[in-house]
């Protein structure tokens, strides 16, 4: 036996302009403030890399201010967004701050 069921086509109101500003406020609120560590907090961990020949560096994107940290070495660099895990390369690497 074979029912061939059909579903009514339903028609959906667009959402009015203001939803989506309110969506993108909600989800500001409730994203984290992202940590920025101080200068000295920076050399200290540019120095840890540097003992083990990898050279740290930061640059600050115009448009929001973000902030990005690449290690680089002889055969490559690793690029973060987070200083949490700037910090968590270095552990992998042995070395504990």
């Amino acid at each position: 036996m074979s029912k061939s069921k059909e579903k009514a086509a339903e028609v959906l109101e667009a959402p009015d302009s203001g939803w989506r500003a309110n969506m993108q406020e909600q989800i500001l609120e409730k994203t984290p403030i992202v940590f920025k560590p101080s200068a000295k907090q920076f050399e200290t961990l540019r120095a840890e890399f540097a003992f083990l020949g990898v050279s740290l560096s930061r640059s600050y994107r115009a448009d929001d201010g973000s902030v990005s940290y690449v290690a680089r070495r002889q055969f490559g660099a690793r690029y973060f967004s987070h200083w949490h895990d700037v910090k968590a390369f270095l552990a992998s690497l042995g070395v504990r701050s």
